[in-house]
């Protein structure tokens, strides 16, 4: 090879391949005189924008700042209240969530069904609420369940019409 380094067309060299999110090694596809245009990515097979390395510090800081947007967003979600159903202030539903689920494992706690029957302190997982616990058994066909952003009521031992 010429010690020049003269670049042409079908040559490899590292890039930053921008449908992969990686630093790869790629043939040449185009060039514009000495200048590289666009580059194919031996891993995605596309052709894309010529764009150099990425430093290790740029991959870095861009890594943690997705991970820290993330656990922001998770910890912004947990903090959220929604509508609440008679139960005073949104942050009153949430704290008497967790105080009632702690130590509650929900693994355990079974699947939300109309036709099951529900006392007061049963667990259950419903599809819409998530986990929730039973605070209160209004009749024999509804009670009134606790779950992280609301108090629901919710309908229990129904039969089932076939």
């Amino acid at each position: 090879m010429a010690d020049n380094k003269e670049i042409r067309v079908g040559d490899e060299l590292p890039f930053w391949c921008s449908n992969c999110n990686l630093n790869l090694w790629g043939n040449v596809a185009a060039m514009d005189g000495p200048d590289v245009v666009q580059v194919s990515c031996r891993t995605c097979r596309s052709t894309v924008i010529y764009r150099p390395e990425k430093s290790d510090l740029e991959l870095r800081r861009r890594t943690l700042q997705k991970v820290f947007s993330i656990r922001d967003r998770r910890k912004q979600r947990w903090n959220e209240t929604g509508p609440v159903v008679k139960a005073g202030t949104k942050e009153d539903v949430t704290k008497r969530w967790r105080e009632a689920t702690d130590g509650i494992d929900s693994r355990y706690a079974p699947m939300y069904a109309p036709e099951k029957g529900f006392e007061e302190g049963d667990t259950l997982i419903h599809p819409e609420h998530g986990f929730g616990i039973v605070a209160k058994v209004l009749h024999e066909n509804a009670a009134l369940v606790l779950f992280r952003l609301a108090e629901v009521p919710v309908e229990m031992n129904a039969s089932s019409q076939e």
